[in-house]
């Protein structure tokens, strides 16, 4: 009873800053059955898998803010492609309503979402909250919040790829919105960090040095397409390299040079989550626009580091 009462009182200190003192004024109101089944509606639209049906919960000009990946979805066409792309990278799409407060104009929802991802046949689950302006019973603002890591690390757990939950549909969206970034971090590491105990990224971080050598300078490689052109990331500062103004889609990440340098006998990559990945491969998308990976080189037995 202590936690529900805090989540409705942040719930509600949130609506007041965003909406001011003629909330206040709404909330001495008691909701109408017409504004309290708009948060029955969200949860059954969000939960149907089907994509008109959750359109028609948004006015014609509605705009959706998905505050985690800061992007927007302006309008009820392309709130319509953002749930197809929903339903068809998550099967068995669950939003359960936990919690909400409807006023007269405003709406606040928290909730609680489950789907099984399509690549790894697992199962992610988090919680989130969305705040909702109304009118005429429709959905004409939304502002969605909700634990972004968590749900990364969950699909990486399960061997899948930090994606998108909301895969962006062709068309939707501008150009803008339908670019992020990839930072690579290259590390020398002493040999005998190569052992399995020591898989742990924090343990590589605290002993591993940037290793700055343009013979294993990552780049990128856009497999979405069939004659996708390596790209060499920009260095920024030693051991790390960046890529701007990348197209949303899938990505193979690999060392620029043919052979690993002599004295250098292995290598480790991670996602920024920790979890390692034997197939380096990122997608950017609306989910993770920004994405990161580590590199661990180790150097070959009695080499000393540099």
């Amino acid at each position: 009873m202590r936690h529900r009462a805090l989540v409705s009182t942040i719930l509600a200190l949130t609506i007041v800053l965003l909406a001011g003192p003629s909330l206040l004024r709404a909330q001495e109101a008691s909701p109408s059955a017409e504004g309290s089944s708009i948060l029955t509606a969200y949860g059954e639209a969000w939960s149907s898998g089907d994509a008109a049906q959750v359109a028609a919960l948004y006015t014609e000009d509605a705009v959706r803010e998905d505050v985690p990946t800061a992007t927007t979805s302006r309008g009820r066409s392309e709130i319509e492609a953002l749930a197809a792309g929903l339903f068809k990278t998550d099967a068995d799409v669950r939003l359960e309503v936990t919690d909400g407060f409807v006023g007269e104009s405003w709406a606040v929802v928290e909730w609680t979402f489950t789907g099984t991802r399509d690549e790894s046949e697992s199962e992610v689950t988090f919680r989130g909250a969305s705040v909702l302006e109304l009118e005429d019973g429709l959905i004409r603002e939304e502002t969605d919040f909700y634990d972004l890591p968590q749900m990364q690390q969950q699909i990486a757990a399960a061997g899948g790829t930090p994606g998108a939950l909301e895969t962006p549909t062709s068309g939707s969206g501008t150009t803008a919105e339908q670019t992020g970034s990839v930072t690579v971090r290259v590390y020398s590491c002493p040999a005998e960090l190569s052992q399995e105990e020591h898989d742990q990224q924090a343990a590589l971080l605290a002993a591993c040095t940037p290793l700055d050598a343009p013979e294993v300078a990552p780049t990128l490689i856009d497999i979405s397409e069939s004659d996708g052109e390596p790209m060499a990331g920009m260095a920024t500062e030693p051991g790390v390299y960046q890529w701007d103004d990348v197209a949303f889609g899938d990505y193979a990440v690999g060392g620029s040079g043919d052979e690993m340098p002599a004295n250098l006998a292995g290598l480790r990559v991670m996602d920024a989550s920790g979890a390692t990945l034997q197939n380096p491969a990122v997608r950017v998308d609306e989910t993770s626009p920004q994405v990161e990976l580590h590199y661990f080189y180790f150097l070959a037995e009695a080499t000393p580091a540099a």
